[in-house]
């Protein structure tokens, strides 16, 4: 565990020149695109994972229902339903922080979340 976390950290320590310099003339423009790529990289993870933890949820309440004489059966479906609930809780907190945070430090999103619809 240790000898991960060394190789972790020192991988980060030497990825650090390299982000300083991405931008060339302007540092801080290159941690203004790599900042704009994770964030870009979680707004599309956050639904997907979302939607993953909805279906377990939603796998434990059947697993839950369709066994209805089997009590071991039962208690797995109840386990599923409850982890499927803290995940949930986790990514919904963890987004309400993250637009919180934004909110705070007037950190804006450029990109348009609407959706063009083509016409005939």
């Amino acid at each position: 565990m240790k000898k991960t976390v060394k190789f972790i950290v020192g991988v980060g320590v030497m990825a650090l020149p390299a982000l300083a310099f991405a931008a060339g003339s302007s540092n801080l423009q290159g941690l203004n695109d790599l900042a704009g790529g994770v964030a870009s990289i979680v707004r599309t993870l956050i639904p997907v994972a979302f939607g993953l933890e909805l279906l377990y949820f939603f796998y434990g309440v059947a697993k839950f229902i369709l066994s209805a004489g089997d009590e071991e059966k039962k208690g797995e479906g109840k386990q599923i339903m409850l982890w499927g609930v803290v995940a949930l809780f986790v990514t919904g907190s963890l987004y309400g922080i993250i637009s919180y945070l934004q909110g705070v430090f007037g950190i804006t999103d450029n990109t348009s979340s609407s959706v063009t619809i083509p016409n005939i």
